[in-house]
Parts: C-alpha cells; sequence; structure tokens
C-alpha cells in the first residue's frame, strides 16, 4: 500500500507485540471532509433538489444517490483559495441535531497532489440557487445565537431591529443573502450597528 505514515508511540529498542500496530498507513489519494449544515440550509437542499429521506440520510428522487443529484462542491481553504479540484457531495444526513441544529454531511475530493492533510479545516462550498433575494453587507448584521438581526431605519430616523431566520452568506464573504424579514427599499445601518438598540435615533 502506498501512503503516508501516521506518528507512532513506540522507539527503537521498545517491545512490539502483535496486538498492536506498528504504524498505520493512510491512503490520502481520495479524501472525505465531514461538516455540518443548519436546519435550514437543509431545507433549502432539499427543496432545490427534490431530496427525500432514505436510510443512510437523505437521497435523490427515487432513491438515487445524493451524489447524483446533486451539484460539484468546492473546498474553501483555510488561507483563502479554492482547492483545484472540486467534490461530490456523498452524505447529506436526514436528522437534526437537537443540540446543535445541525445535520450531518461529507464530500469526497480527489488528492492527487497531497495538498489535503488529515485534520486540515475548510469550508465547504454548495452551489444554491435563489430567486428574488436581498443582499446586505455582512457588517450590517448583529448575530443573536442562530439567528442574524438587521437594523432597518424608519421614516422619523430612529431604528428597529429585524431578524430574519433565512440567511445565507456568499461565497467571497462580503454579504448576505435575505429571503425574508427586510423588503426590497428598506434602508438598514451597515457599520456600527451592534452599539445600537431599538429605538436609538441615527439622524
Amino acid at each position: 500500500m502506498t501512503g503516508f505514515i501516521a506518528g507512532n508511540e513506540y522507539n527503537v529498542g521498545d517491545m512490539v507485540s502483535r496486538a498492536k500496530y506498528l504504524c498505520t498507513v493512510s491512503d490520502i489519494s481520495r479524501v472525505k471532509a465531514n461538516f455540518s449544515i443548519t436546519e435550514t440550509q437543509l431545507l433549502s437542499l432539499v427543496m432545490e433538489y427534490h431530496l427525500i429521506s432514505g436510510k443512510n440520510g437523505m437521497e435523490g428522487p427515487n432513491g438515487s444517490l445524493v451524489s447524483d443529484v446533486m451539484p460539484k462542491v468546492k473546498l474553501k481553504l483555510k488561507d483563502g483559495s479554492i482547492y483545484k479540484h472540486e467534490g461530490n457531495l456523498t452524505v447529506i444526513g436526514a436528522l437534526v441535531n437537537q443540540t446543535t441544529g445541525t445535520a450531518s454531511c461529507e464530500a469526497e475530493f480527489d488528492n492527487p497532489e497531497g495538498v489535503l492533510r488529515s485534520g486540515l479545516s475548510a469550508n465547504i462550498i454548495i452551489p444554491l440557487q435563489i430567486d428574488d433575494v436581498l443582499s446586505v453587507p455582512q457588517t450590517a448584521a448583529v448575530r443573536l445565537q442562530d439567528q442574524m438581526m438587521f437594523y432597518r431605519v424608519k421614516q422619523d430616523g430612529t431604528v428597529e431591529g429585524i431578524i430574519c431566520k433565512e440567511v445565507y452568506p456568499s461565497n467571497d464573504g462580503t454579504e448576505y443573502y435575505i429571503l425574508e424579514g427586510l423588503n426590497a427599499g428598506d434602508e438598514v445601518v451597515t457599520n456600527g450597528a451592534g452599539k445600537l438598540s431599538n429605538g436609538a435615533k441615527i439622524r
């Protein structure tokens, strides 16, 4: 087998028994990435790609594999670069963890150059087409646990906090896409929103 040898707990001269492995060789030519998505994100994927619950998580129509109906996914590495090889989304969990509010997923990526290693962290980019959506700068958002709030400016110059549940970040990390809560033409505070409170007058 060809691969990488992980570290071991033995030193030269130690006695090794048959019950323990001297070392472990890992094949990293293809790497699995484990990650989680929120309940809202799961519902969006179900609606967009007509997924159904199966024995091993979500499936495509007529029991087809998730990888057959889902588009290719990308990997955004820690340095901000996009990994050159697209991957396949192979597992989408059908159950939402009540504690974390997320579902477990898995994607696989070819790794011919050996760039990806065990333990690395990255972000998964899943294509999702959303029509009739509003976009606002991410600096306008105030995070409230698992929700996002934006301060809308009223005609009298005061602000009111609007909680938006369906919010999606853009791939470049500069904007949020909002499906409900705000309306076209609304004016929102984009800087210093975290210092405001309901009824604060800004002009």
